[in-house]
């Protein structure tokens, strides 16, 4: 595990634009994933607990390849190799921190 433990954990659901900040659904509330301990409900990810997602009728991605993953034949291509979350949070405000075109 890198110094980022957050995204690392099952619970964490990464920002889709800054996956480094995101919503921890055990607790309920926003994290940045920049601490270097983590916390007492931290589970790490593994190959089994994303394959029980996939059969839950969850859906994965993938934050390196910006793909979404629906079965466990495409997991096996991205786990070990990619970063592999569940659905990304959509930021409905993303569009204020875009610069003007103009």
């Amino acid at each position: 595990m890198n110094n980022e433990p957050c995204i690392h954990c099952i619970y964490f659901k990464p920002s889709m634009f800054k996956p480094y900040i995101g919503q921890c659904l055990r607790l309920g509330i926003t994290v940045v994933s920049k601490t270097e301990v983590p916390c007492t409900n931290f589970k790490e990810v593994s190959i089994e607990e994303l394959k029980n997602m996939l059969r839950r009728g969850e859906w994965l991605y993938c934050m390196n390849c910006n793909v979404m993953i629906t079965d466990e034949d495409e997991l096996e291509k991205h786990v070990g190799k990619h970063l592999v979350t569940s659905i990304p949070e959509t930021d409905e405000f993303i569009q204020e921190e875009a610069l003007p075109g103009d």
